[in-house]
């Protein structure tokens, strides 16, 4: 398992906008031998860090989503124009194909619901459940890839 990084975003000091965080502190202590990483926002810095994994997962919080969805992002994605404070997932994994000259066998984004960005420590009771959901969601993912070739193969693109 330990090809597959999970990478929860978002602010930790604004309520609900924490979830990807929230979601990756459990993830880490439910499946320590995968590689998780928190950070306030998406950066170029990421891109070394995914260039060395078969399977990235990216957990942020949504205004938009109903219920927690589990997308698959299509790569290999092509480099378009990157600023450093409004990187996207899709955009971070171009950038280590970019600079590395490698790309993750698997990417997915997981958007879970959100509706209080106030300040604050503490997620609200509705959105701490889809963070427990997104959670399961990971989970998924862990046991669908943790024998299959692309936890184990590192993929040069061509």
């Amino acid at each position: 398992m330990n090809r597959m990084l999970i990478i929860g975003y978002g602010n930790s000091l604004r309520a609900d906008d924490g979830a990807g965080i929230a979601a990756v502190r459990r993830i880490a202590e439910r499946y320590p031998g995968v590689h998780c990483k928190m950070v306030h926002q998406l950066g170029p810095e990421l891109a070394e860090d995914i260039a060395d994994y078969k399977t990235v997962v990216f957990l942020d919080a949504s205004v938009e989503a109903k219920e927690v969805t589990v997308n698959r992002i299509p790569l290999p994605v092509s480099m378009g124009p990157m600023h450093t404070h409004i990187a996207t997932a899709p955009g971070v994994l171009a950038l280590a194909g970019r600079l590395y000259d490698a790309s993750p066998l698997n990417a997915y984004i997981i958007h879970i619901p959100a509706s209080s960005f106030e300040f604050g420590e503490s997620c609200t009771p509705e959105t701490i459940r889809h963070i427990e959901h997104s959670v399961e969601s990971v989970g998924r993912l862990i046991d669908q890839y943790a024998g299959s070739p692309s936890m184990t193969k590192h993929h040069r693109q061509g």
